[in-house]
């Protein structure tokens, strides 16, 4: 039986699920001197494209829409690779703490501002 994909229902949710080890490695990686690295190639290469569009003829309307749809797409793609590994991020931070738990039965920190308005 042939799987389908229906987007009404599925949304555009993430068709990838990590589970809690892959978020550790991401998370152990992004704190490398390579993924530093990997960010500023990417940046520089999204300069470029919006050089390119800046310098594009402005006679010539079809490659300006062309270089403004590659320009804004590349920038679409970057900001949510970098939005999801935030949230992965989040989610492996808050999977693998203890407070709370039997392990670690102690009271989280709250900020003076929420003084009283514990559940507990």
């Amino acid at each position: 039986m042939e799987e389908t994909f229906d987007l009404a229902k599925e949304g555009l949710k993430p068709l990838t699920v990590l589970d809690q080890r892959q978020r550790l490695v991401i998370a152990g990686y992004i704190h490398t001197e390579g993924f530093v690295i990997l960010q500023r190639i990417c940046e520089d290469e999204l300069r470029l494209l919006n050089q390119k569009l800046i310098n594009t003829d402005a006679s010539n309307p079809q490659e300006v829409l062309s270089n403004h749809s590659l320009a804004k797409a590349a920038g679409m793609f970057y900001a949510g690779f970098l939005q999801r590994i935030k949230e992965e991020i989040t989610l492996a931070n808050s999977e693998s703490s203890t407070i709370g738990t039997i392990q670690d039965p102690e009271r989280p920190y709250y900020p003076p501002e929420f003084d009283g308005q514990e559940l507990f």
